[in-house]
């Protein structure tokens, strides 16, 4: 199955490497790459420049490390794309990597599907001492959705984004220490529930943004399905670094009303940028910034 990494890497070789808007020929076969049976959502840089792909592998999660070439990164697991069975056992369901923090010498990676975080060496190879086996499991407490996003802070503790709730209409933050075990200073070490949406069952929230900025806020967006009429509205909410929630105003703008989910940018300037299908006829891309 070819997929749309084949699509991600493309955008890679047009805008990394491309001269006169054409393809960068140096780059894989005819300026792309391709790889069967590897679906790929989305794609960061490791900091020496190769190109990381976050998704699945014959519905497993996978990592894919690229590099600048083109060419998988063989030092990699020593075939450039490292699978995990993040179920630990045969006949479940399909799961996806869907989020990756880099660090010097390993990975972090969120999945889809399970709560579960597993943390990758730059081999490629599990670290046994992260977790059970490197793979370590929360619970949310609540029933959960499929979505999690992650990030980290400098001393490699980290917080995981995913969305829980009565039908799945709240997003719940969860604070690690480096080894996995509950971080005592985040929320005295409690998840930190996020209600984005108090609507009748039957809505739901879709998480699509997770940073933390230099300031150590936590900023979480998602987008709150209402109903056909009314369409989606985006939310962001801020939480402190103990895990509080704090007054946050917010710009009229990203109260719009959404069509389609918004993906959610930051970029390095501090301005934020959501993405989406807009509900005003004739419901077109919309693109809204926001200076938080």
């Amino acid at each position: 199955m070819k997929t749309i990494f084949t699509y991600l890497l493309l955008v890679v070789a047009f805008f990394v490497n491309a001269q006169d808007g054409t393809l960068d020929t140096a780059f894989g076969t005819n300026g792309k790459v391709d790889f069967n049976n590897f679906y790929s959502s989305s794609m960061k840089f490791d900091r020496d420049g190769k190109i990381l792909a976050i998704g699945s592998f014959d519905g497993d999660p996978a990592i894919a490390r690229i590099n600048k070439d083109g060419s998988l990164d063989t030092t990699f697991n020593g075939t450039g794309i490292s699978i995990i069975d993040v179920a630990q056992s045969s006949g479940t369901v399909a799961s996806s990597a869907v989020d990756i923090i880099v660090y010097e010498n390993y990975y972090l990676v969120s999945v889809s599907t399970y709560c579960k975080v597993f943390k990758l060496l730059k081999n490629g190879m599990l670290d046994t001492s992260f977790g059970i086996n490197g793979i370590y499991e929360y619970s949310t407490g609540f029933n959960s959705g499929v979505y999690s996003l992650i990030e980290g802070k400098p001393d490699g503790s980290f917080i995981i984004a995913r969305q829980a709730g009565p039908a799945v209409r709240n997003v719940v933050l969860f604070g690690r220490l480096a080894n996995g075990g509950v971080d005592p200073n985040y929320n005295a070490g409690n998840p930190v529930n996020l209600i984005f949406s108090t609507e009748t069952a039957g809505n739901y929230t879709s998480l699509n943004g997770f940073y933390i900025d230099e300031n150590d806020f936590a900023f979480v967006s998602a987008v709150k399905n209402k109903n056909s009429t009314i369409g989606k509205q985006n939310i962001c909410k801020k939480v402190s670094n103990n895990g509080l929630e704090q007054a946050y105003d917010y710009s009229n703008p990203i109260h719009m009303n959404w069509n389609g989910s918004a993906g959610y940018h930051k970029n390095i300037d501090g301005t934020s940028y959501f993405l989406g299908i807009s509900n005003t006829a004739p419901f077109s891309f919309a693109i809204v910034k926001i200076q938080l």
